[in-house]
Formats: C-alpha cells, structure tokens, sequence
C-alpha cells in the first residue's frame, strides 16, 4: 500500500524528480537494484491481454508503438492515443512486438522480460533483483485485505463471462477484451516463471530476502551506491536508499536511451522544511502506511495542527496530510528539540498533541509503539527512537542464490511463509466460485511440503466461496517418510512412480506424473476429469513448449488470428487447479532440490513453468475436447514427433497406471496399438451413454455405445449497452494498464 497520498503529493511537485540517462555501448557501470516482486507484476499488467486465459499474449500490439511507428506500418493514429512514446518497458523494440505473441504465453512474458534485462545490460548497467521472502505478521492485515479484493475482482470477472466472450468474437479479436485495469488479476505462474527467466540471464544478480525485500533492497542500494528500482511509496521516505529511488514505471528506453526519473530523499525533506532526512520515516509514520494502518493518526494530525492555527482549516483529501504533517514536526522540533532535549524526545512530544484527537479505542502507549516500529522500518538506526527500542538488523538478510552447494533454490516466499509464520496464501485467480478453491486440489503435495519441513500445523489462507477463510491444517506426519532420498520422496509425493518410459519430450517426467496425480486426486474429491479433459490437457501442455511450425493446425491458427476460446466456468477452474499442481510440484521439486536446472541431467525432473503452460492453449484444446474433437483432429497438422509424444505422456500418465477407471469417459478415442492409429483420424466424436461406461478404457465385450445427440444451445449476442448496464458492466473501459497496491 506504502504511504498514504505520498505519491500523490511527489508527482505534484514536479522539481523533486531528477532526469537520468543512459546510453547503450557507453561505460556508466552504475547500478539498479530492483524490487523483483513490483517488477514481475508491473511488467505483467502492461501485457495483459486475455490474461483471463491464464496467458499473457499481447495482440494488442497497437497500443505499444508511437503514432510515427504505426504510421510507418500503414496503420492511423487512434483517438487518445499519446503524441510520443508510450509508459514503460514496452517502447522498447517495436519490432520484436510485431511478432510478440508467436512466442506464447507465460514464455512471451519472460522473453520480454529477458530482452528488457539485454537491453539494460547493454548500458554497462549491474543489475540485481531482490524478491520477497515471508510477509511479518504486522503486514497480516494489509495482506488480508488485499486477497480479500483479489477474491472480489475474481467474482466480478466470473459474473461477466458472456461480456468478455462476446469481446473477443470477430474483431474484437486485434484489441483484446476491454477490462479495466483495476480487475486485473496476475495469473498464478507468472511470478515463479519471471523469476527462472531473469535466473537465466547471465550476469544478473538475484537475491531472496528472508523477509519483506523493500528495506533490504533499499540497504542494498546503500551499500553498493546503486538506484533503487521499486513501485512503493515507502521509498520516497527512507533516508539511506543509495543514489535514489527510481519508482518503476519512470523507467522507459526509446532509441537505445534508457531514461529514469530519479528522487533522492534529502530533496523532499528540503521542500518540507524538515531539518534533516532523518525525519521522514517519522512523517511517512504519521500520515500513515501498512504498520500505522486506518485513518486515526492522519486524522488526529490534522486536528492537531488545527488547533496550532486557530482559524484555519487544512484542506481536504489524502494529497496535502504530509504537508501538515510535516508543519506539526517542524513546530515541535523547534519548540522543544535544543541543547537540553535530544531527538529521541520528539515522538512523544508529538504524541501529546495527537492524544487528545485519538479515538478512545486508541490507547496512546500502543499508538506510540506502533509508530516506533514504523520508524525502525525504513531506517533502522534513527535518532528519533529511544535506545531501549529493539531495532532491526541494520544489515539486510538475504538467502545464498546458490542454496546448498548449487541443488537447492532459495526458498521462496511460500516456503519462507510456512517456515516462519507457518502459514500459507493460495493464489487467487479465475476459478468456478460455486467449487472449492482450486488449491484444494494440490493439498497433498502442500501436506509433503510442509512434512518435509517438519512443520506440522499451518494456517490456510485459501477461497470459500466469495471470501477470505483460514483454515487451520494438521500435517499427516505419519504418511510421509522424511529420511528417504530427496528424489524417492518426491515421486512419492505425487502418488506414483517414477516413469521408466522415455520420450523426445524434455518435461516427459514432471508431466507425467503432475498428470497422474491430478487424475488420482481429482476422482479422490468425487470431480473426475472428463477423458476429453485429460486429452486437452496432454495436447495443450505438449504445445507450450513446441516451436510454431511443429503446432496443429487448429493452435496455430491462434497465432496469427482470431481464434480466442470461449470462457467456460469448468474450462476455468480444470485450468486453475492445473496450474495449482504445476505450481506446487515445482515449489516442492525446489524445496528438495530435485528440480533445480543448474543440476542439468542430474535433476530428477525438469520443470519449466513458462514451456508448460499457454493459456490460450489450454482454453482452445478444452473447447476443442468439449465439442467432440478426436485425438487426431486436435493433432492435426502437427509435427509427428508432437503426435508421438502425445503417444508417450497418455501411455505413461494414464495406462501404464491403470487409471483410466478413474476418469469419466465421455467419448470414445479408440485409443490402441494397432499400426493405422485410428486414434489419429481427424473427426468429430459423438458423446457416449453415461450409463454405459465411466471410464476411458473400451467397452465390455457385448456392450452398446448409445450416441447421444448434442444440446441445443442458445446463440446470445450482446445487447446495446444501457447507461446504467455500462456502469455496472466492468469490462467497458479500454485500457491495457494496471494499478497495484
């Protein structure tokens, strides 16, 4: 959240920022120090589109050029566009996004993202990126809240399906849906995914704070007198961030020219008249942040200076509180700081005023503490807290990028939270409101992980329904067996056995087994997968990692079209809970180092989020599977070593275990050994008797398939809007941007 109307207040006063620039191929050897959690949400809201399919392909690649650049493709400007270059990071390479969404979904992001880092490394800057570890218990609150919104922008996009799809019908296509930005939602992968990208550039440095990153970047930036590189007001007011705090969408490149605004906290204190910069953690205290949180302080404040000013009233909203602010510490330090009174005596000084504007639910010592630990937040060593305070650790903790000799990552904020607050926040995404959380479904490799941790109680933090729930969860320590080799417990976690078969495929393993462990787990929670849902899912996690001549026709017409899937509630959530099991398979597969690309052949699985997931794809196998689409036609077109691993991953992922009884068989696939593969003939299959069979495997000998005819469905179209229904409608503003807290 950072500081309340700070930002506001800086941009106002436009003589705060510095202009910085750097040019590729000259020698500046300066350094940037980003906040990698406000860098990967930042550089996925601006590439947003149909991001409602888990993806990140941008089609809108208008919205990413100048007027001159469109004009030079034959295209016009459009009404409201920007005269010159436009935000940033997306102006970078106008070339690059002509083609951007051949690339894919997930792995489009990273690539950007990788092409920004060349980009900047290309200007002899050092970069280092520092990602959150556990959130303290003193941010719960504010955490809370924010899934809280997370679970509302997630229901309002759920309610409206039949706007967004009726969006992408025809040319709607070249835009993408038009939603507005504060109902943006960062898909579940993107954070993992952007941070194995950036670990694969060469030269960039990454840390994991064990902790919240944003002080210890800025003590960072201290030490190796670089930029802090973040989008958190609470930057503005920490004294000792280096040479400056460069807030991230003030960072653009155009031309080969990496230009910032920059600001330096001396330059704010000296505009409000504060003696030092020493006392602006107090003000960002006083106007209130994520410690001093609600409106009683900033409220008492106001009243306070009131009183000192008989007959004037400040003036309403947010934006002017620090200048009030800031007149009330000039009035107290100049009336009883001096020879006699140190500067630990100013809070308390402050705090006399405040007291009588709190609210009687208030106590004033436990006001007091609160903003003491605010204080020592952003600068751990201030003047203005007494001694007898505990202070923080004036040097920031980081986790070793090379872990344990090179085969374990750092833990990540989800290990980092069950191991120190023993507690665990399920992402929130798209899912059907009226099922359980789509975490619900990778509980057990959750339960492996917390057991491997040897923590055996933690909290929670899932979707119920339309609100935020804690659920309290007791480890089965008793199921697992924490002395056998990282590998072994691995494979036992997902319920199976290694894959002894091998394939072309290079995520054969990981797959295989994240696949028979949805099957298993799903029939377990009495929700099978549909056998036209496990085929979908096969097809489409093979297609994220293949090139685009190797794609069936039917997916690679979706690169170069408007070929954009309707948005089903079960489409969804199967592709939410994929995601889940994706996810957590790879954070346990971490937690255990047997998944760590720097082991090469000596990792148990390869996993690459970005290369086995495309959202588009997954949606467009689903429609494709739903509507009665054969193996072959879903394959049409393709590379024959795509049909082979096809081949492959079914073989390993449902009949070598035997589990197609566990899936609810919906079609007939013929899938067999027999050399003219009729499982490859493109057709349209019709649905079989329910009552016949539930699972994928054949008909019992004598056995009738009843061909059931398809249901009638109604055509809707969208009605003209209504003044009133646009109001309502969240998805009538065109806007590819996005706002974070």
């Amino acid at each position: 959240m950072g500081i309340r109307g700070l930002s506001s207040f800086v941009q106002n006063h436009t003589s705060l920022g510095d202009q910085k620039q750097w040019r590729s191929g000259e020698e500046h050897r300066d350094h940037l120090v980003f906040d990698g959690n406000a860098f990967v949400y930042h550089f996925a809201g601006l590439h947003n589109s149909h991001w409602t399919h888990g993806g990140k392909n941008d089609r809108s690649n208008d919205l990413l050029r100048t007027d001159r650049e469109r004009e030079k493709r034959g295209g016009k400007k459009r009404e409201g566009d920007e005269q010159g270059p436009i935000g940033s990071f997306f102006i970078f390479f106008p070339s690059f996004f002509r083609f951007s969404f051949l690339t894919g979904q997930y792995s489009d992001l990273i690539e950007r993202i990788q092409h920004v880092l060349h980009e900047l490394q290309g200007a002899s800057l050092a970069l280092t990126f520092v990602f959150d570890g556990a959130l303290p218990h003193s941010k719960f609150t504010t955490r809370k809240k924010r899934y809280g919104s997370y679970i509302e922008r997630s229901a309002s996009i759920m309610s409206h399906l039949s706007t967004i799809n009726q969006s992408n019908k025809g040319d709607a296509w070249a835009l993408g849906p038009q939603y507005r930005p504060d109902q943006f939602l960062i898909p579940p992968l993107a954070m993992e995914a952007c941070l194995q990208a950036i670990r694969g550039v060469q030269g960039v440095r990454v840390l994991i704070s064990q902790g919240e990153a944003d002080m210890s970047l800025a003590q960072l930036a201290h030490r190796v007198q670089g930029y802090v590189v973040s989008k958190d007001s609470d930057m503005h007011v920490v004294p000792a961030c280096g040479r400056g705090y460069i807030p991230i969408d003030a960072l653009s490149i155009e031309n080969e020219v990496i230009k910032a605004t920059t600001y330096r906290p001396d330059a704010l204190a000296a505009l409000l008249q504060l003696p030092s910069p020493a006392m602006l953690p107090v003000l960002g205290s006083l106007v209130g942040n994520d410690y001093v949180t609600g409106p009683a302080v900033a409220s008492a404040v106001l009243r306070a200076w009131a009183d000192l000013h008989p007959g004037q009233k400040p003036r309403p909203g947010q934006l002017h509180v620090p200048k009030y602010a800031a007149d009330l510490l000039n009035h107290v330090a100049n009336r009883d700081l001096g020879a006699t009174n140190g500067p630990e005596k100013l809070i308390p000084s402050v705090m006399v005023l405040l007291t009588p504007f709190l609210p009687a639910s208030h106590d004033a010592a436990d006001v007091l503490a609160t903003i003491y630990h605010s204080i020592l937040v952003y600068d751990p060593s201030s003047p203005y807290v007494p001694a007898h305070v505990q202070r923080p650790a004036d040097q920031p903790a980081f986790f070793d990028e090379n872990g344990n000799q090179g085969r374990k990552l750092p833990p990540s904020r989800l290990v980092q939270d069950v191991l120190s607050t023993q507690t665990f926040w399920a992402s929130v995404f798209l899912e059907d409101l009226q099922q359980p959380t789509a975490s619900v479904i990778s509980q057990p490799l959750r339960h492996a992980l917390y057991a491997w941790l040897r923590v055996d109680r933690v909290a929670e933090h899932v979707r119920e329904r339309q609100h935020l729930a804690c659920v309290s969860t007791d480890t089965p320590l008793n199921r697992f067996n924490v002395s056998v080799q990282p590998r072994d417990f691995y494979f036992t976690a997902h319920n199976t056995t290694p894959p002894f078969a091998t394939s072309s495929y290079p995520y054969f393993a990981s797959v295989v087994m994240c696949l028979r462990f949805y099957i298993i787990n799903a029939s377990h929670l009495g929700r099978p997968l549909a056998n036209h849902e496990v085929v979908a899912l096969i097809v489409a996690t093979l297609a994220a990692a293949a090139a685009p001549e190797d794609l069936p026709m039917a997916l690679r017409a979706s690169l170069t079209g408007p070929v954009i899937p309707s948005l089903k509630k079960r489409s969804i959530h199967v592709a939410a809970e994929w995601q889940q099991i994706l996810l957590h398979s790879y954070t346990l597969g971490s937690a255990l180092g047997c998944c760590n690309a720097a082991l090469g052949a000596r990792a148990a699985v390869r996993i690459d989020l970005a290369a086995m997931y495309n959202g588009l794809h997954v949606h467009l196998c689903l429609q494709m599977g739903r509507l009665g689409a054969s193996i072959g036609r879903m394959l049409d077109g393709a590379a024959p070593a795509l049909a082979q691993q096809f081949d492959d991953v079914y073989r390993a992922a449902v009949l070598a275990e035997h589990l197609d009884a566990r899936i609810t068989r919906i079609f007939d696939y013929k899938f067999s050994d027999k050399p003219s593969k009729p499982w490859l003939k493109s057709r349209i299959l019709s649905k079989q008797d329910p009552a016949a069979t539930s699972s994928i495997a054949p008909p019992a000998p004598g056995g009738n398939s009843t061909k059931k005819k398809k249901d009638k469905r109604v055509k809707t179209t969208a009605s003209a809007s209504a003044p009133a229904a646009a109001a309502a409608n969240p998805f009538n503003i065109l806007s590819f941007g996005c706002q974070f807290e």
